[in-house]
């Protein structure tokens, strides 16, 4: 997605009992406590260690919601992401690769979706970014759906093998 077509996001009244937080490896040992999700803090403290930070959605205290980044600007390695690898795409200084999005499944199909992707397509905006690349599996219809909302442009499809797993993806930018 270029980042210079993303529209400024309108706050709902929805909204209003969310809070929008950037996680990384400063706060991340302060808001582990706050994923109900055992497997969400292993995964956590795993990728701010390895460099990754988040964009999370809390509500009443509890990460609700959380989407995983990497860009060259935090990872000193090519690729700065493992996905990237077998996705055929390249980082730039000023890109930046979102991935594993989750939202708890008692928020999702609300404005939780929405909060937290477009807070963190702004944020990163804020912070000087011109394109963002995501990935999602094929057969993931809310996801395609969402971002295309947002104005991804949907890269060609990658057939991707892992461990005899055969799995259909869309590549988007």
């Amino acid at each position: 997605m270029d980042l210079s077509a993303l529209k400024p996001a309108s706050r709902t009244d929805d909204a209003s009992s969310f809070e929008f937080v950037v996680v990384d490896g400063a706060n991340a040992a302060t808001l582990e406590c706050m994923n109900d999700t055992r497997s969400r803090r292993l995964k956590g403290t795993y990728n701010t260690s390895n460099g990754y930070y988040a964009y999370a959605v809390v509500s009443a205290g509890k990460i609700i919601g959380d989407i995983w980044c990497a860009s060259p600007r935090s990872i000193r390695s090519d690729p700065v992401h493992p996905d990237l690898g077998w996705l055929g795409i390249a980082c730039g200084d000023n890109d930046a690769y979102m991935f594993d999005m989750y939202v708890s499944p008692d928020s999702r199909g609300k404005v939780v979706t929405s909060l937290l992707l477009g807070g963190a397509l702004a944020h990163l905006k804020e912070q000087g970014f011109q394109r963002v690349y995501g990935f999602y599996e094929k057969a993931n219809l809310p996801a395609l759906w969402t971002h295309r909302l947002f104005g991804y442009k949907e890269l060609p499809n990658r057939k991707i093998t892992r461990l005899l797993l055969y799995m259909n993806s869309e590549v988007v930018a």
